[in-house]
């Protein structure tokens, strides 16, 4: 019986020896796996430098660049020129687009909408609207929808279309908010001001 025992103890001690052993073979091999793996993405980086050295015009290494601005930083290669152009070239395009596909319209717009469209990420696009309009994404689209109330109160005849009826066109969820906005952007209410250009002028 206590012969029994004893190889139990030492069953159990081999046991225990072996799943630790195990136990560190896979984690000896999480570390190779992680260490390849990192070799891999820094030689993808290093293609990626040496494409933008070779062809800094390309339109594909401009977006990686801009995309990846820490990255860019590193490495010092990047003609910030180029950054300029593709960012600008970003901002023309979602100015083409909010008034060809009249996204301004939808009530429920958000940065992550405009960033698919523009198949771009939205911390880009956001840090380019501030750059360029000073203000966030949505100061920048209350803005056009704004301007394009003002384009349809000057159009229309006063009993033709009413204000509350040109703020839902243009994409305000309610008139409330709309008149505030408004009032905000231009010190009058949309009401004073369409009185104001109903006035003869003289």
């Amino acid at each position: 019986m206590k012969k029994l025992r004893r190889y139990f103890r030492n069953f159990r001690l081999f046991f225990s020896m072996l799943c630790l052993l195990l136990r560190n073979v896979r984690l000896f091999c999480l570390l190779i796996f992680t260490k390849r793996l990192m070799k891999c993405y820094n030689k993808a980086c290093d293609i990626c430098l040496y494409l933008n050295k070779k062809n800094e015009e390309h339109p594909f290494t401009i977006e990686f660049f801009a995309l990846y601005s820490k990255l860019t930083k590193k490495s010092g290669v990047v003609n910030s020129e180029s950054e300029t152009a593709g960012a600008s070239s970003m901002i023309t395009e979602l100015a083409r687009l909010m008034m060809s596909k009249q996204l301004y319209m939808n009530q429920n717009l958000s940065i992550n909408d405009v960033s698919r469209e523009l198949a771009t990420n939205r911390t880009y696009v956001s840090k380019e609207i501030k750059r360029a309009h000073k203000s966030g994404f949505r100061g920048y689209l209350n803005r056009i929808r704004l301007e394009k109330a003002k384009e349809l109160m000057h159009n229309s005849d006063s009993n033709e279309i009413t204000l509350i009826a040109i703020s839902e066109k243009v994409g305000f969820r309610n008139y409330g908010t709309f008149n505030t906005a408004f009032k905000k952007e231009y010190g009058i209410t949309p009401g004073e001001w369409k009185l104001r250009e109903m006035q003869p002028v003289n």
